[in-house]
This record gives C-alpha cells, sequence and structure tokens, in this order.
C-alpha cells in the first residue's frame, strides 16, 4: 500500500462508518483514527503522516473533509457534498501508482548483488545474481536503472521545491542516498519524503513499463496484484521490510542448485528441528 492507497482507504473507512455523537454532526477525530488504526492494522506513520491530523488535512483540501471543533471545542471531522462525487478520481489515482513487486523494484533498483538479472516472460519469476544468461528464451535480462540517474532526479525534485537545505542535498551523495535522502525530507517536513517516494515510484514504474514493452512482457506479471477495498471491520496485512527480505532470500535460496545449497551455513536447531524434532522436547 502507498501514500495514496492510504489516503483513499481512510476517506473510505470513514466515509462508510461515520457516526455521530454531537449535535454538530461531526465525527470525533479520536474516534476516528482508532477506526482506521484498528481496520488497517497500522498509523499514519508507516506513510510519512507525522499525525492522522495532517492525513485529514490532506482530504480536507481535495474538498472530501472538513475539519473543526464540535460543540464539545474537540477535534472532529464531516464529510463534504463533493465526498460521494470525488470517489471515483480518487480510485483512479491509484491505479496509475500501482506498485511493482518486490522483486521487480529490486532488480531494477538495487545496485547489488552482482551478476545478471532476469525475469521469465511466462511465470514471472526473477532471477537475481546470475552468472550465465539462461538457456529458455522466456528469459528477458533486466538492466538496473542508472544510480546516477535516479540521483539526478533527486536533485531536481529538490531544486523544483526551492530546497537548499545542505544536508540533505549532501544526502543525495551517499552510497545510501535511497535510504539516507528520504529520511533527510522526512526529518524536514513528512509531506516531502512521501512526495519523493511516489515521484520515485512514478519514475521507476514508468522506466519498467518501457522496459516490458520493449521486451514484449506482460505488465501484469511485474506489478503487485491489484489491491482490493476490505470489508467493514477486516484487518488489511502490511509487509514489513523484514518480511520483504525474507521473501527475497527465499528466492534467492529456491533457485540455488543442490551442491550449492550444501555448502551453506544453517544454524544447528533448524536442522534438528526438521530431521529429530523430538530431539528438542
Amino acid at each position: 500500500m502507498n501514500g495514496e492507497e492510504y489516503l483513499s482507504e481512510v476517506y473510505r473507512i470513514i466515509r462508510e462508518n461515520f457516526r455521530s455523537s454531537d449535535p454538530s454532526g461531526g465525527m470525533a477525530v479520536a474516534s476516528a483514527a482508532y477506526l482506521v488504526k484498528h481496520v488497517l492494522g497500522h498509523d499514519q506513520t508507516v506513510f510519512g503522516f507525522e499525525k492522522f491530523k495532517d492525513v485529514l488535512q490532506v482530504l480536507e483540501k481535495r474538498e472530501l473533509l472538513q475539519t473543526g471543533s464540535d460543540s464539545k471545542s474537540a477535534f472532529a471531522v464531516w464529510l463534504t457534498e463533493k465526498a460521494a462525487a470525488s470517489a471515483q478520481p480518487i480510485a483512479q489515482s491509484i491505479a496509475r501508482f500501482r506498485p511493482l513487486r518486490n522483486q521487480v523494484w529490486f532488480a531494477f533498483v538495487s545496485a547489488t548483488p552482482a551478476g545478471g538479472r532476469f525475469l521469465n516472460r511466462k511465470t514471472g519469476e526473477v532471477r537475481i545474481g546470475v552468472t550465465d544468461h539462461p538457456a529458455d528464451d522466456d528469459w528477458v535480462e533486466i538492466t538496473p536503472i542508472d544510480s546516477s540517474a535516479e540521483r539526478e532526479i533527486a536533485l531536481r525534485f529538490l531544486k523544483e521545491r526551492g530546497i537548499e537545505d545542505q544536508d540533505i542535498i549532501t544526502c543525495v551523495s551517499s552510497e545510501r542516498w535511497y535510504v539516507e535522502f528520504p529520511k533527510a525530507l522526512a526529518r524536514n517536513n513528512p509531506t516531502l519524503a512521501r512526495d519523493w517516494k511516489r515521484e520515485r515510484s512514478q519514475q521507476v514504474i514508468e522506466k519498467v513499463n518501457a522496459w516490458c514493452e520493449r521486451h514484449d512482457v506482460n505488465k501484469r506479471l511485474v506489478f503487485d496484484e491489484v489491491p482490493t477495498s476490505p470489508s467493514k471491520g477486516a484487518v488489511r496485512n502490511f509487509e514489513s521490510p523484514e518480511k520483504q527480505l525474507r521473501q527475497l532470500l527465499l528466492a534467492v535460496v529456491h533457485r540455488m542448485p543442490t551442491d550449492e545449497l550444501l555448502r551453506l551455513h544453517l544454524p544447528a536447531y533448524q536442522v534438528v528441528a526438521v530431521l529429530r524434532p523430538e530431539l528438542l522436547g
């Protein structure tokens, strides 16, 4: 889920569960925040918003919600007349920012590991760190996006917004710029960090789309499944960076031949747990 999807889900949850217990007709923001966190399973900080109030301000600028004080001077939210008419454009916006599969993103933007990168145009399987080109013609080579080109996009991003903070500019030249740069932006302004992530995602997606067209690869193979709206009360799973890394490592192990697997150093506990679990009590 990206930032735009999160905004859409917040709006949907509030709209579908809107309840007012105040004469002003407003819904307490505290109640709305609790409801959104309960349904989605995580709060706004995952998407670069410091406070839930910041999320509501974005939706208010889009004229989907209105915020203010209710009759008890508590911070509250109201739906607007434009809300229903704006639902369809938001859904269309989400479709444009449909995220790439984790393995595809990694193959196109990561400088490591060394070796070839390939995607199977029939199955969508991704192989990274390959020493030889697969014999099957269905494997298409992936050329990683030049890091210097991405850094230039980052510098242009700063210039267009009139940002001259040298600490932020210096991060673009660091070895781990893709981590340090968004962190520096978030320290300055969470909205900037969110806008940069969206900008970078869009740039990468455009390059991947062009690659698919050049190599006759079905674009459905490179994108995540279209997100579906959960039912009321449903909790959506959010993949943490640790889970994403685990998936990548499992993909690497899956493609290793048996002789290489036998050379891996495995924790003794895990070996015993599979071969003789009764020994562990």
